[in-house]
Parts: structure tokens; sequence; C-alpha cells
């Protein structure tokens, strides 16, 4: 699916910049509890949403606007199962 603007500029020959928006994952605040929706509906208790603790990936765009707000924090990126972190310095590693 494209946007008008998209559409229009198609037709004009002019190509959009590729935007790179890349996924991040969040962990949500206690101040974020029940203000971030998921995106769906209950029709019997209204939008379902987040609470404390809840992760959940986003485009980095969005979860940086939360963690302004103070809804959510931009976890670090893991670097896979059964490889410990980077030490900050070479001499405190095996300390």
């Amino acid at each position: 699916m494209k946007t008008k603007r998209e559409v229009e500029d198609a037709a004009a020959g002019i190509e959009a910049p590729e935007v790179k928006n890349e996924m991040v994952e969040i962990r949500v605040l206690p101040k974020g509890a029940g203000m971030i929706s998921s995106g769906h509906h209950d029709p019997k208790g209204g939008d379902e949403v987040y609470e404390r603790g809840d992760t959940l990936d986003l485009p980095r765009d969005i979860a940086e606007a939360l963690e302004e707000r103070g809804f959510a924090e931009i976890q670090q990126a893991r670097r896979g199962p059964g490889r410990p972190p980077k030490a900050d310095n070479a001499s405190e590693e095996g300390a």
C-alpha cells in the first residue's frame, strides 16, 4: 500500500528516499503502564494496553518518543544466548 504522495511522486518520476527505521526492544515503565496501546480493541473492555515490565519491539522513532515521555526505556541490544556482555575496559574483564 502506498500513500497518495508516493503515487504522485512516482507519476512525476521522483524517487522517495528510503527511510530506514530499525526495530528496537522497549520495556514499559510504571508511568507507561496502561498508557501504551497494543493496537487491539476488546469490545467488552476497550483498548488492550501494556503493563509495567512488558517488553515489545517498536520502530526506533516511536520508542524514542515513548522514552522521552517516561513511558518506556529502550533496551540494549542483546548479544545472543550464551555470550557474555563485552567488558567496557579490558583490564576489568578478568576482575
